[in-house]
């Protein structure tokens, strides 16, 4: 029984998600999303209480699989420096891009008050960054990283220079695409930035 209904839960997502991006959330609606399905709405809503929450559900379940195997770099056993690097140039393949630069502006257009990135903040997918804290409380205990930092600002922060350059200018249109080389130049620049700051 358990199996059936978190199939069914996953069928809905999967549904919604490509109706939510092929028509924004506005133009998109449970009974859209029920007749692609060839179900009613009410099943619909015996999972989701209502359209924000489905949509919420849809970010999350894309963010997750990639910021928790992303992050698992940081647990690697090479030196945090490289650890850094190869999380920097996986983010910004995943977050540099034409996909991602679309679902941000989806989601600025059709929230431009805020709400749903207040919710998506408080997220699942955001506490997964509670790893790269724990890495870099570990790089404190060692003398990797200054001990006199608070390890969520640093991770903030990492996180700003790493949003704040490719994925910025992708999504301002400053630029339409990255190369390989953009990113890792970028990656490794942010990472460079980083170190200079903290580096013990």
């Amino acid at each position: 029984m358990r199996k059936r209904t978190e199939a069914k839960r996953q069928e809905i997502l999967a549904v919604a998600a490509r109706l939510f991006m092929e028509k924004g959330f506005h133009d998109t609606s449970i009974t859209a999303v029920a007749d692609a399905m060839g179900g009613s709405r009410v099943t619909i809503y015996a999972y989701f209480p209502n359209k924000e929450a489905l949509f919420r559900e849809v970010l999350i379940r894309a963010a997750n699989p990639v910021m928790r195997d992303l992050l698992l770099v940081l647990d690697g056993p090479e030196p945090l420096v490289e650890r850094l690097r190869l999380f920097a140039r996986g983010y910004l393949q995943v977050y540099a891009s034409r996909e991602a630069t679309l679902v941000v502006r989806l989601v600025i257009a059709e929230f431009g008050d805020g709400k749903l990135v207040k919710a998506l903040a408080r997220a699942p997918y955001s506490a997964e960054w509670s790893r790269a804290v724990a890495a870099f409380k570990v790089a404190q205990q060692i003398g990797t990283l200054r001990h006199d930092r608070d390890a969520a600002l640093m991770v903030n922060q990492f996180r700003a220079l790493l949003d704040g350059g490719l994925p910025y200018q992708m999504l301002l249109g400053v630029r339409d695409a990255c190369s390989e080389e953009d990113r890792s130049r970028a990656a490794d620049a942010a990472v460079d930035m980083f170190m200079e700051a903290y580096r013990a």
